[in-house]
């Protein structure tokens, strides 16, 4: 939170008119394409984790004094998934980013390395030396530990999806040869640079999560997906300091989901803080200070939200009609499998290409 208020006061302050480059040039990207890679940066394939199958872990293990699988703990699920994509999250990957861009585009420092951002604070004679070196070597650890568990928590949810779609067995080996092709792919994105890959890449995605929202919304339950949708928003927003600030310390014995999957989240969150920074400096050539904090504020936080929304939403129907025990398969360690469960409960969801 403290975050989110210094984000804020540097973009409605004097310093959130700087423009990144020069004042008269057009920025690098449409608002479409900017905020289309920024989400993609910032959210990733866990949303599908997260969107469709947090709330499960609230839900059977609520905050104090809830019962569990009650409707009460169901909001508190779908809150809490929404929570994890809130402001407070990006505020945390967009913290350096407007350091990052002044020294790239107003200072035209050709060096996007943390340390060199840093040099305003710490001097010439410590980033030059072994402790701006200390720094980039940190920089760089953020960046494997970030991308260790973003494959950690991103291949299986591919790799169950496959096993549902052609019917095989899910190994060792094929989380390997998913990965394998994953990294592959995002290196091809990367060589190709970002106008002709990443860029390209990103305003794909977003068309194509569209029209999967669309679908699952009209073949799906419709109406309830929309009223819980609006009622969990609703809850965040009345409990949204509790979630933040609550530490069970009245209850030390009974700390919930909650309360320890949140420290591992924003950890998670800041392995990843550098580089997106340095990411979202690069791109915003020609745009201000206030228009990179706010888009990263806002459009990933509203995406989310939506894709939570209807993710979880989906979830929460089939397990309230009883089409699904989705608790149940949480429960005994299904996971992952509960994903390509949960939507082969939609039409064509029952679909095998090994059987065609």
């Amino acid at each position: 939170m403290i975050l989110v208020a210094a984000g804020l006061f540097l973009s409605f302050s004097k310093y959130g008119q700087v423009v990144l480059g020069d004042p008269k040039e057009k920025p690098r990207f449409s608002l479409f394409e900017y905020a289309s890679i920024l989400i993609a940066m910032g959210v990733g394939s866990t949303i599908m984790r997260t969107g469709m199958l947090e709330w499960t872990s609230v839900a059977n293990d609520p905050p104090v004094g809830v019962e569990a699988g009650s409707p009460e703990a169901l909001l508190w699920g779908n809150a809490y998934s929404m929570f994890l994509w809130g402001f407070q999250v990006f505020a945390i990957f967009v913290m350096i980013a407007p350091a990052m861009g002044y020294i790239l585009h107003v200072r035209k420092r050709p060096l996007m390395r943390i340390s060199e951002a840093s040099r305003v604070l710490f001097g010439d004679k410590f980033t030059d030396g072994l402790g701006g070196k200390l720094l980039d070597i940190i920089f760089l650890i953020s960046i494997l530990a970030g991308a260790a568990v973003t494959l950690g928590l991103g291949a299986p949810i591919i790799t169950h999806n496959l096993s549902s779609l052609f019917g095989i067995e899910v190994t060792f080996g094929l989380t390997l040869i998913v990965t394998i092709i994953w990294v592959f792919m995002f290196s091809i994105s990367a060589y190709l640079g970002v106008e002709k890959g990443i860029k390209r890449l990103s305003t794909f995605n977003m068309y194509l999560a569209g029209l999967f929202a669309i679908f699952i919304v009209l073949a799906g339950p419709g109406v309830f997906i929309l009223d819980y949708f609006t009622e969990s928003v609703s809850f965040l927003l009345s409990n949204y300091l509790d979630i933040s600030l609550n530490t069970a310390a009245v209850t030390p014995s009974e700390t919930t989901h909650i309360q320890s999957n949140t420290v591992f989240w924003f950890a998670y969150s800041a392995t990843w803080a550098m580089l997106h920074s340095v990411f979202a400096a690069k791109i915003s050539k020609g745009r201000t200070i206030k228009e990179m904090i706010l888009t990263y504020f806002l459009a990933p936080t509203l995406i989310s939200w939506i894709a939570t929304g209807v993710l979880g939403g989906l979830g929460v129907h089939r397990y309230l009609s009883g089409e699904l025990a989705v608790l149940d398969l949480v429960k005994e360690g299904e996971s992952m499998a509960a994903i390509p469960e949960i939507l082969s409960t939609l039409p064509l969801g029952g679909l095998r290409l090994s059987s065609l």
